[in-house]
């Protein structure tokens, strides 16, 4: 360690001797390295892996498992209170289930997303309030009215008061007394809950066929994951005896909550981490062909080093501390950059991806990834460097002269660097290819309808302040007779699902139709429930039949209407005036008149258009509505009036949005467009640091080959003989990390085939990886031409007298 600071000295003074080279190196390793420091800090943010968890890798998801369907579910809450009394590997168990809240004694009306808990929820993790207490046993017998805000809730909607505990607040109509904050970051790894309120684990909610909680426990000291999965397989044996009805065939399931985050810590290294991390590899190959080009120009000074005593080990100290104190400033350099990425992926991704404000900075964690990203890059480009230059025949190197290099001892390396290089650029260039094939896809979809002018409205009815099906009818019915009379309202309908065409094919539910002999005639479509005025506002034409109308009533026949694509695939049998059955609303349900057929409007992806069936929405009521409002004028001006007509039928109604369906769409993608841009420059930049590889080591190769070039000149060779001779050797490498990579591009592919062949993207796909290939090809080429241009004008006397 006495040498330490010496030998960083003198690597800072190699460094002031080469600036050129010194500044590229630098450049090289810093735009590695601020990558993945940028990179890093967002996974962070998004995944929310820097809050601590005392003891987090005691704690533990618990899920009940069919044995049957081989799937995974909540637990009832008789159930989980009999595991919670009964097993001896828990310090205690909670239970916990998502739910919404409608906050409404503010400035406006909210929509919130929170958590019903145990009492011992937030002490399973490990977590207290930051202001105030938590929630006490007697608080989940029966329904306590108490609530713990989170801290972005408690900034944003209460303008971080510090009198706030105490308070009386409206949720869902009822009042609910804060007696807490929690910390800021709290999410659980599992999104943004704005709020907690208690579980109610009375009597009343024991029904053990009804699985509504998930639960999370906290193993005791010294017991480990397959002591308890015996435990509670146990368990859940007993009560399948003593419950055959509801637990008959079910387990219990113990997953560490560390291997759950895990899982999904590998998601975003794989989509993510992967491609930042590959150009940081390509940066390291770079530098380690700059590193082995200066090794052999420094082997008469590694021979007085060695002839004065110095070992080996020595030596390679000395260059991995030279190589250290590169990679240091590279780091300051690489900060800098991150820095200046985090803003970018701020703009970039939208603040549902970001995580909460703040959760993307520079904090302690980045600062100690990058520190590690300094520790380990001087070994992944340093190593090779230092044991070449230190592996040496005294005799020979102190006798050599000016053409004293070794010159086949590091050439083959710095070939096999080339080819991973190109081979690492062609997977990031061609799975990033794949995606922007992908995206482009999904960009081609485009509803038939027309989307100008249209505005929606979304929102959702609680079950407290809407009880009746009755009760949820006749509330659109009164906004939408206040909705129609707002000056520039062409016309104005609901949908239970105005969705981008994405969400379409998970929405295909079974249909059945009465045919001419009495029987049924099957198919898949997807069932909207609707206003009349919906085919108004949509444009939808009605071509045969009769349309829906206000008198499509709970009280009136009960009628639906097809589109052109369903009533085509029964392929002759007119379903007009014939009846159908929609498997999604249940065999109690009656049987449906068709009244009418109306033209295509769900998607048109130049292959397919899904057959649709529309219900009046009066028949079938839901809570999550869309307002969807054809306008006369620029729709967003007709925002407030459309929020007021709302208002005046219930003015504690929360509104969740309110856009224009052309925003929807954009906003759909947002994130993977994101994402799909992240990952194009990422492959540029690849691209860019292996065309600059290539041309390193071919520059190197022909300087070492001017004698070799000079007697071939000499001997009557044209300059167009030793440019070929330049391009074949490239040739060879360049088509050597071709094909590498695109064998790892078809293989990382098929991972993400299920997702691209869905949407008519093959994962071998031809027209890319040609692409990616003749791009690759062109800019290595480009990077050869220069070395092997600049051999050709050297003049033979010249070069025959070269070293």
């Amino acid at each position: 360690m006495s040498t330490l600071p010496h030998d960083l000295r003198y690597g800072l003074r190699l460094l002031a001797r080469n600036p050129g080279v010194a500044a590229v190196m630098v450049l090289t390793l810093a735009l590695g390295i601020g990558a993945n420091t940028a990179i890093f800090s967002f996974l962070d943010a998004i995944l929310n892996l820097h809050f601590p968890i005392t003891d987090q890798e005691r704690i533990v998801n618990l899920w009940s498992a069919s044995n049957t369907m081989g799937s995974r579910n909540s637990l009832s809450i008789a159930d989980f209170l009999d595991y919670r009394q009964q097993n001896r590997v828990f310090e205690d168990l909670a239970a916990f289930a998502g739910d919404s809240f409608h906050l409404t004694n503010v400035a406006e009306p909210q929509s919130l997303g929170g958590n019903r808990v145990s009492f011992d929820y937030f002490h399973v993790l490990g977590v207290q309030p930051a202001m105030g207490r938590n929630f006490l046993p007697e608080e989940s017998k029966g329904k306590a009215r108490v609530v713990i805000l989170s801290h972005g809730l408690w900034q944003g909607s209460f303008g971080a008061d510090p009198k706030v505990l105490g308070r009386n607040i409206t949720l869902d109509r009822d009042s609910y007394t804060v007696i807490g904050v929690m910390p800021e970051g709290f999410r659980l790894f599992a999104g943004n809950a704005d709020l907690w309120v208690p579980l109610d684990l009375s009597s009343s909610a024991l029904s053990r066929g009804v699985r509504q909680v998930m639960v999370i426990g906290r193993l005791k000291p010294g017991v480990g994951k397959e002591q308890a999965q015996a435990e509670m397989s146990n368990l859940a044996g007993r009560l399948a005896q003593a419950f055959p009805s509801t637990n008959k065939g079910w387990d219990v399931q113990v997953i560490l909550l560390q291997d759950e985050i895990n899982k999904r810590l590998g998601l975003g290294l794989l989509f993510i981490m992967g491609p930042v991390v590959l150009v940081l590899l390509i940066a390291c190959a770079n530098v380690t062909n700059l590193l082995l080009a200066r090794a052999s120009g420094r082997e008469k000074e590694m021979a007085v080093r060695a002839a004065l005593g110095a070992g080996r080990l020595r030596l390679v100290r000395q260059l991995l501390t030279e190589n250290l104190t590169l990679a240091l400033l590279a780091a300051a350099f690489g900060l800098l950059l991150g820095v200046w990425g985090m803003g970018v992926l701020r703009s970039l991704f939208p603040p549902a991806v970001n995580g909460p404000p703040g959760a993307l900075h520079l904090d302690a964690r980045v600062l100690g990834f990058t520190l590690l990203l300094c520790l380990l890059t001087p070994l992944l480009f340093g190593l090779a460097p230092a044991l070449y230059a230190s592996k040496l025949d005294l005799n020979e190197t102190l006798k050599e002269g000016r053409r004293g290099f070794r010159a086949g001892g590091s050439h083959r390396l710095r070939e096999y660097l080339v080819v991973s290089e190109v081979g690492l650029a062609v997977t990031l260039l061609g799975l990033g290819g794949l995606l922007v094939r992908f995206m482009l896809y999904m960009g081609s979809l485009k509803p038939v309808f027309d989307t100008r002018n249209l505005l929606a409205m979304s929102l959702s009815l609680s079950e407290s302040a809407y009880p009746h099906d009755s009760d949820v009818a006749e509330f659109y019915r009164r906004v939408l007779e206040n909705a129609r009379t707002i000056p520039g309202v062409e016309s104005v309908g609901v949908v239970n699902r105005l969705v981008v065409p994405a969400e379409y094919s998970s929405a295909l539910q079974p249909v059945h139709l009465e045919s001419g002999s009495g029987g049924k005639l099957g198919a898949s479509a997807v069932a909207l429930r609707v206003s009349p005025g919906y085919f108004a506002a949509l444009r939808i034409p009605l071509r045969r039949g009769r349309g829906m109308t206000d008198e499509d009533t709970s009280g009136g026949a009960r009628v639906a209407l097809v589109n052109e694509t369903l009533a085509r695939s029964w392929r002759g049998d007119d379903p007009l005036g014939r009846r159908l059955h929609l498997e999604g609303l249940g065999p109690e349900q009656p049987w449906i008149m068709v009244i009418g057929v109306v033209g295509d409007a769900i998607i048109d992806d130049r292959k397919l258009l899904l057959p649709g069936v529309y219900i009046p929405c009066a028949q079938y009521p839901e809570r999550d509505m869309t307002f969807v409002v054809r306008t006369l004028t620029p729709p967003l001006g007709l925002e407030e009036p459309l929020k007021r007509a709302l208002w005046a039928v219930d003015k504690d109604q929360p509104i969740e949005q309110v856009q224009t369906v052309e925003q929807m769409m954009s906003h759909e993608f947002a994130g993977s467009n994101s994402l799909v841009k992240l990952i194009a420059a990422f492959a540029l930049l690849a691209l860019a640091l292996a065309s600059a590889g290539v041309y390193s080591v071919m520059s190197y190769v022909v300087a070492q080959r001017t004698h070799e070039f000079g007697v071939r000149m000499s001997l009557g060779a044209r300059p167009l003989d030793v440019m070929r001779l330049v391009a074949i050797d490239a040739l060879v490498l360049i088509g050597s990390g071709l094909c590498l990579g695109l064998v790892a591009t078809c293989v990382f592919g098929r991972l993400m085939g299920g997702i691209l062949t869905v949407m008519g993207v093959k994962s071998y796909d031809p027209t890319t990886l040609s692409s990616v290939s003749l791009l690759l090809m062109l800019a290595a080429l480009l990077a050869c031409y220069l070395p092997a241009r600049r051999a050709t004008k050297v003049h033979p006397m010249e070069a025959l007298r070269y070293e």
